[in-house]
């Protein structure tokens, strides 16, 4: 009775802690998308898109006009006068109240250059930002996308044996009811049995793995909670049929995605503006500009006059930093040097660009064919189980020829679920590789 009611209270508690389960279907897309929004580093990168797309705003301002103002008000001092051996001096009584109002507008039109090359630099140090983000992104999705096989692989794994040890099950108890008419020894039963508990220890340390992969997804997606219910991530792979596509193909689309060969280009492209900004400083600056000025009382005449006095100006004006002519060659040397220091790098880039490319298209095919492999595999495998299992049941087949169709077709299914687990992989890392996913 006490042995009832424990199996009750056992059966009880997990149909509580199913039902306290909720499964989640996730395909690799939708995986994706939800890291794009819940990954703590891809915030970080956004941060950065935003400060440096404040800082191109705060660089294209420099094309606007200057516009200073000022004005003061002050308290002057009675003045004094003497002659130029400074004998018979005098005072000289100043209205106390002096105050000041200034107003000049400058706007540059012509700089050689450095300003649209200066916002054309910030410009590309905003595109290196987002390079950069969209770089950490796809890393991201490639690093989950590992947990993600990993717990699709294992959860098929988890079903394989389970179908195995249920028509393991329903042998034993075959082999139990022949071994009490005295048909079969004991013997058989007792390898049939191991046999059983070994796959139940195998289940049980992948369905193991399968909770530490959910877990390590939940946490990674922020979906682990406190809350009671917990999630269950089932994975959902689509069917894989990828398309026999031209090798030189795949990789023009490489050079026209990757991020980092774009971030290469962009650094290139950094340095040819870094030296047209340094050249710049050999040209000259033209400025337009505009002035009003007020000011009281007028100090330049004697005795002072107690009136305020306005004048205003427009006109050009041209500036020359004759000392760039031989301060500016090292730095102009120094930015070239930089660009085809970063030329050099693209190629180096692209070479190995092109490898990782090849590599995974051929794994991709390699998986591909080993996918077509272990589904015949399975079929013989399944094939070969049930003429041995007719044989025997026919006094025709040995326990161990059924015991060796049954592991047959356990390895085979693995396998198979293994390949098809592999394939997925490579057909991601393909993209990723491509800079596609």
């Amino acid at each position: 009775m006490k042995r009832k009611n424990l199996i009750f209270m056992l059966a009880l508690a997990m149909a509580t802690d199913i039902a306290a389960q909720s499964t989640r279907e996730l395909t690799p897309d939708a995986l994706f998308a939800i890291a794009d929004s819940s990954e703590e580093s891809l915030h970080a990168k956004r941060i950065g898109v935003e400060a440096a797309d404040k800082e191109l705003q705060a660089a294209e301002a420099s094309r606007l006009p200057d516009i200073n103002v000022s004005l003061s008000a002050s308290y002057l001092g009675n003045g004094y006068v003497w002659e130029r051996d400074f004998s018979d001096g005098m005072a000289v009584e100043i209205p106390h109240f002096g105050a000041n109002f200034a107003l000049s507008v400058n706007q540059v039109i012509y700089a050689g250059g450095a300003v649209n090359n200066g916002i054309a630099l910030t410009r590309q140090g905003k595109r290196m930002s987002e390079l950069d983000y969209e770089k950490s992104r796809q890393q991201v999705h490639f690093r989950l996308l590992g947990d993600f096989l990993n717990l699709y692989k294992a959860q098929n794994q988890v079903g394989v044996y389970d179908e195995n040890i249920r028509l393991t099950e329903k042998v034993v108890e075959q082999l139990a009811a022949k071994q009490a008419q005295g048909i079969v020894l004991q013997n058989a039963l007792t390898r049939y049995e191991l046999l059983l508990e070994n796959m139940r220890l195998q289940r049980q340390r992948i369905a193991n793995s399968c909770d530490i992969y959910n877990r390590q997804l939940l946490t990674a997606l922020d979906m682990d909670s406190d809350s009671a219910a917990s999630i269950v991530i089932a994975p959902c792979i689509p069917e894989m049929t990828p398309q026999q596509e031209v090798l030189g193909d795949v990789i023009d689309r490489a050079m026209t995605n990757s991020p980092d060969l774009q971030q290469m280009e962009t650094l290139v492209e950094m340095g040819r503006l870094k030296e047209r900004v340094a050249q710049a400083d050999k040209l000259p600056r033209v400025v337009l500009f505009a002035q009003e000025h007020l000011d009281g009382p007028v100090t330049i005449e004697v005795p002072v006059l107690n009136k305020n006095f306005n004048y205003w100006a427009v006109g050009v004006g041209i500036s020359y930093n004759l000392s760039a002519l031989y301060k500016n060659g090292d730095k102009v040397r120094a930015a070239r040097l930089g660009t085809l220091q970063s030329i050099s790098q693209t190629t180096h880039v692209e070479e190995q660009l092109t490898n990782a490319v090849e590599e995974a298209y051929i794994r991709l095919q390699e998986a591909c064919n080993e996918v077509a492999t272990r589904t015949k595999s399975v079929e013989l495998a399944r094939e070969n189980y049930r003429i041995t299992a007719n044989r025997y049941d026919n006094d025709l087949a040995l326990l161990t020829d059924m015991l060796d169709a049954s592991n047959a077709v356990l390895a085979a299914e693995l396998e198979l679920k293994n390949a098809h687990a592999n394939q997925a992989f490579c057909y991601y890392k393909l993209r990723f590789v491509c800079g596609e996913l």
